[in-house]
């Protein structure tokens, strides 16, 4: 092989081995490559950028979600730290005390399978409270006064349970006490007069009561002075000297 030739063949493989160089490296050979070995070795390692914590939230505050769960989480714990340790659960004051549950109106659910005498007893109202109905229907003379004999002569008469009353439009004396001076219903006289004041609507009392509207004399003897010492009172009350001799 010539020597043209053979100074062609290196000079084609020194140019291959070029190219197997980087274009960092191209200049790195040499003295100042050494350098920065030697200080890349000498430096210490320096630790990693802290990581930013990711903002859960949107750049107006937090959500509504993150507030709500927030919000439950401080009252849990705000929950436990108050709540005394150690308590049981206590009826509370409001429950219905059994005795007074008694004494109202019990009834029980009807059924179609009950009938007759069975479902009468299943049914039965058991009631301590008065009965307003039969109340109501009790006359002002029995529920303010006192019932006179009935109209019959002779010792052991029985009290006038029945006595008919006036209609409503004719009761002069309706919802008035009515006081007789003397006050007794011996007398057969002072007896009807009794009675007829009671059927005009009033009610008859025997003692006297600050209640009392009217004051009857039977007769004309007695005096409004007699009537005073009687009662042992110093005067009585504008409203009761309705004075009537009958």
């Amino acid at each position: 092989m010539s020597n043209i030739n053979l100074s062609a063949k290196e000079a084609y493989f020194e140019e291959q081995s070029l190219l197997n160089i980087s274009d960092d490296e191209q200049d790195l050979p040499g003295e100042s490559f050494d350098i920065i070995n030697r200080a890349l070795k000498d430096s210490k390692v320096m630790p990693p950028p802290p990581t930013l914590e990711r903002q859960r939230s949107s750049f107006l505050g937090p959500t509504p979600k993150e507030r709500l769960a927030e919000f439950e989480a401080h009252a849990t714990r705000h929950r436990a730290d108050t709540r005394p340790s150690g308590l049981k659960l206590a009826r509370s004051s409001t429950a219905p005390v059994t005795e007074l549950t008694k004494s109202f109106p019990v009834t029980e659910p009807r059924s179609n399978q009950l009938v007759g005498a069975e479902s009468t007893n299943k049914l039965k109202r058991v009631s301590s409270l008065p009965d307003m109905t039969i109340a109501s229907r009790t006359p002002f003379y029995k529920q303010m006064g006192v019932i006179p004999r009935e109209l019959k002569n002779g010792k052991n008469v029985k009290p006038a349970d029945n006595i008919k009353l006036e209609l409503e439009a004719k009761q002069l004396l309706k919802g008035k006490v009515v006081y007789f001076y003397p006050n007794d219903d011996i007398s057969m006289a002072r007896r009807r007069r009794i009675h007829k004041v009671i059927q005009l609507g009033a009610a008859w009392v025997n003692r006297w009561r600050d209640d009392v509207s009217h004051i009857i004399f039977d007769d004309g003897k007695y005096t409004y002075s007699q009537l005073l010492r009687n009662l042992n009172k110093p005067g009585l009350p504008v409203r009761a000297c309705n004075d009537q001799h009958t």
